[in-house]
């Protein structure tokens, strides 16, 4: 039973003010250069180095001694290494841009919980790496008619066991996939460009992105361990303009797909699911008033 905690009332608990004495600071200094070989009039090659950095902060800490965790957790970071190329083809009319990237991130901060009463805190897990390949294609068949492709893939996982941290969750090993990052995600469009008399334009249009599936912890013998689906979203929209008004009609998640957006379940939280907007099909009106 995943609900089957013993739990201790707010009561029961020494509850103090939280400490003003507690406080983070961080610096940081980033870097980024680049590199680009220009290959042909149509092509460029290119290298980059670049680092992020998120900063760190304090914890709530106001519970005496009925609840112990870190009162500050530290910042992450990250070194991005990538290779890639531009390219444009026919007269701009097929454009290929294509990279594959290395990420190093350290002291990555996730969402704990201490195992008295399930509170949520920030704390430091160990260090991941990211490696990935991006493709993008912009193509033009025609003045009317053009079609873009866009996918990713990627390989996420730790390279250190976690701490052992004091959280109801096994830790996570070294070669376990990093929670909420899907392996490929793509997207398809395409848009078809109209005239009819009296100078009124038209198009239509349509957008397909698919997510892949993902996980919502570390270690798969985690207590609230879920699987987060794959899901893919439809959206077609058809419309008339001249000169400075425009009218149309749209359909936003065409096949009614039911996204898991985000699964979410803790000790101190029933197991949720954000998912995305349900079928929605409408029409607008746009006019300019700008002469």
């Amino acid at each position: 039973d995943l609900h089957s905690f013993p739990t201790r009332r707010s009561s029961d608990l020494h509850i103090a003010p939280p400490d003003p004495n507690v406080s983070a600071s961080d610096d940081k200094v980033t870097a980024k250069a680049s590199l680009m070989f220009k290959l042909s009039d149509n092509v460029n090659l290119y290298g980059l180095f670049s680092q992020g950095f998120r900063q760190g902060g304090t914890n709530s800490t106001g519970f005496g001694n009925a609840i112990v965790i870190p009162p500050t957790f530290k910042p992450d970071s990250l070194d991005n290494y990538e290779l890639g190329a531009k390219t444009a083809w026919l007269a701009n009319r097929l454009v290929v841009n294509a990279s594959l990237y290395s990420i190093i991130w350290n002291d990555i901060q996730t969402r704990e919980q201490e195992p008295v009463v399930g509170f949520e805190y920030i704390g430091n897990s160990s260090a991941a790496r990211v490696d990935g390949v991006e493709l993008e294609v912009f193509a033009e068949p025609s003045k009317s008619l053009n079609f873009t492709f866009s996918a990713t893939v990627l390989d996420a996982r730790l390279t250190k066991d976690q701490p052992s941290l004091q959280v109801q969750t096994p830790i996570g090993k070294d070669g376990d996939p990093v929670p909420f990052v899907p392996e490929f995600t793509g997207a398809v469009s395409g848009q078809y460009n109209f005239w009819l008399p009296e100078n009124i334009g038209g198009y239509v249009r349509a957008d397909w992105n698919y997510v892949g599936s993902s996980q919502t912890q570390f270690n798969r013998d985690g207590l609230y361990f879920r699987k987060q689906k794959a899901h893919e979203v439809l959206d077609v929209r058809t419309a008339f303009r001249r000169e400075k008004w425009e009218v149309g009609l749209f359909a936003e998640n065409l096949l009614d797909e039911r996204a898991q957006l985000r699964l979410d379940e803790s000790r101190s939280a029933p197991f949720s699911i954000l998912t995305n907007r349900p079928r929605t099909i409408g029409a607008f009106f746009q006019y300019s008033f700008s002469k």
